[in-house]
């Protein structure tokens, strides 16, 4: 369909499974849908052609393949899409700001460009933008992907300030692609945040996936919870555990119990070296015993004696 005016979609639009039908929307102002008015397609194409002019589909739609270009060069359009479908394969878009909602995986290796912002989120699946090469999006405003499992980026560049990319995988893990592709980020302006749940979300061991160094790691942040450190970040919904134990040596005159003053033990790691670690193995620093209480083994004269301590505090970490 292609008219001068505005496209409004006020009923279902649906195929008979064996006989895809393909649908192609070009319009001059907009392109909009009615309540109810969700439609079942194999492709679709929207367009539209005048200033500023939008596309808006929130129905629950199913859709295999889907292409967006809102308004002209300099005046483009802000494109809004939800998806039920459990596969959608995003094709070029070309927008204002670009908002897509899906309750099933996203795919795609095209190019996106905005002059606003880019959401991509789904409930209930994965995001691949890299796989067989990488898709690329390119946002004047910020970019934000989100997937319950899976997050495969592809190559991202924002000009936005301050938080400018952000990439949170709720279930599932953190990817760059294959190697040979490469995904990048480029935030001249801003930063890059990742939020993961936990440290097995990705091979960050150096603070590094792929061809993408992160500056700091954050622990019992879950998405949207601010980010303490400088630079491009992972933060983990969950908590780290710090391992370490006691070296040196501690005594007591014999009293009759087994409490015991930690004066004189200090703390290391528990895998070797000076540093405290997390459970990820994160170096955190060398610590300093600043208090705790000991218990002996038992409460008789001896040497060599094993001594557990409780509310350990350490600083340096």
């Amino acid at each position: 369909s292609s008219i001068s005016g505005a496209i409004r979609l006020n009923a279902p639009i649906s195929y008979t499974p064996g006989s895809p039908l393909s649908l192609t929307l070009n319009a001059a102002t907009s392109i909009t849908q009615g309540s109810g008015a969700a439609m079942t397609v194999a492709g679709l194409t929207a367009t539209t052609t005048g200033d500023y002019s939008a596309i808006t589909l929130n129905e629950p739609n199913q859709v295999a393949s889907a292409s967006f270009t809102a308004g002209p060069v300099g005046y483009r359009g802000d494109v809004s899409f939800s998806d039920s479908g459990s596969n959608l394969i995003l094709g070029s878009v070309t927008a204002g700001s670009f908002t897509l909602s899906s309750q099933g995986n996203i795919y795609s290796l095209s190019p996106f460009s905005a002059s606003g912002t880019v959401d991509v989120r789904t409930s209930n699946g994965y995001v691949n933008f890299c796989w067989d090469g990488c898709g690329a999006i390119d946002a004047v405003g910020t970019i934000r992907l989100e997937a319950s499992g899976d997050l495969t980026i592809g190559n991202l560049t924002s000009a936005a300030v301050g938080n400018a990319v952000t990439l949170i995988s709720t279930g599932g893990i953190l990817d760059a692609g294959p190697a040979i592709y490469g995904s990048t980020i480029t935030t001249d302006n801003g930063r890059w945040l990742a939020y993961l749940t936990d440290y097995y979300a990705c091979d960050c061991s150096t603070n590094q996936f792929g061809n993408l160094l992160a500056s700091f790691k954050q622990y019992g942040a879950p998405p949207g919870t601010l980010a303490l450190g400088s630079g491009n970040g992972v933060l983990y919904s969950n908590e780290a555990y710090l391992g370490g134990e006691l070296s040196g040596s501690v005594s007591k005159t014999y009293n009759g119990n087994n409490n015991i003053s930690l004066s004189g033990a200090s703390f290391a790691s528990d895998r070797g070296g000076p540093a405290v670690q997390t459970s990820n193995g994160d170096n955190l620093g060398a610590a300093a015993l600043v208090s705790g209480s000991g218990t002996l083994d038992n409460k008789n004269f001896g040497s060599a004696k094993t001594v557990t301590a409780q509310q350990v505090v350490v600083s340096g970490v």
